[in-house]
């Protein structure tokens, strides 16, 4: 149960850090770059969350929460969008 958890929490890191990079495409207008990224992160969020609604396991919804949270304060920290 740890370790998927601990698949969950990454799985949440690598979302934020995907957002992160739609975000710098839409504001840099790449449009393809934007239209794929959008594709990923709608398919990886559906993948995840239908896995983990099936399941209704809250330690799951949990870890990919905190994931999340942590993934948007490291792109942020790291300035991401900005480069």
């Amino acid at each position: 149960m740890i370790l998927r958890a601990g698949l969950y929490f990454l799985a949440g890191v690598v979302t934020d850090f995907i957002i992160a990079r739609y975000c710098l495409a839409v504001a840099r207008r790449a449009r393809y770059a934007a239209s794929s990224l959008a594709m990923i992160i709608t398919l990886f969020n559906f993948f995840i969350l239908s896995r983990i609604v099936v399941r209704e396991n809250v330690p799951l919804q949990i870890a990919f929460a905190l994931g999340t949270g942590l993934g948007t304060f490291l792109a942020v920290g790291k300035n991401l969008t900005k480069s």
